[in-house]
């Protein structure tokens, strides 16, 4: 029985990565993503079903990072807070946005990835939606 090599893994990941950063997703050859990590095509499908799906791999981290993100903003409650607390949750103070520039540094590649390489993949319109969702809920900055 032969052992799995996790260092193809990484490698696909690593070229994947690269090459939807510079061409986006459609403009992408899963050959060329084989051939910059020195595997097969075979390696791929051994590991993921297709090319979505290596994409997929890439963003999903930032995918459910952000959704538990906005989650946890979403129920803060308006619920026994003071008036100056109320005030404050509509204007983000200096330790909030150093908190979501930090958010987005930690998610750079995820957020470059889904908001400029994703046409063709599941995620082509995460930025509307992300937006539709931003805008559809009571989001509190505290």
């Amino acid at each position: 029985m032969s052992v799995r090599d996790h260092s193809i893994d990484v490698r696909l990941l690593e070229s994947a990565k690269r090459i939807f950063l510079k061409k986006g997703f459609l403009g992408a050859e899963l050959k060329e993503i084989c051939d910059d990590a020195g595997v097969t095509t075979g390696a791929v499908y051994k590991r993921w079903s297709g090319k979505e799906e290596l994409f997929h791999a890439l963003v999903a981290d930032t995918v459910k990072d952000i959704n538990e993100s906005i989650i946890e903003r979403s129920e803060n409650t308006c619920e026994g807070k003071t008036d100056e607390q109320l005030v404050c949750a509509w204007t983000m103070s200096y330790d909030g946005i150093i908190e979501w520039f930090r958010f987005c540094w930690e998610h750079h590649d995820g957020f470059t990835l889904l908001a400029r390489c994703a046409a063709g993949t599941r995620y082509g319109n995460y930025l509307h939606e992300f937006c539709e969702r931003m805008t559809s809920i009571d989001f509190v900055w505290l």
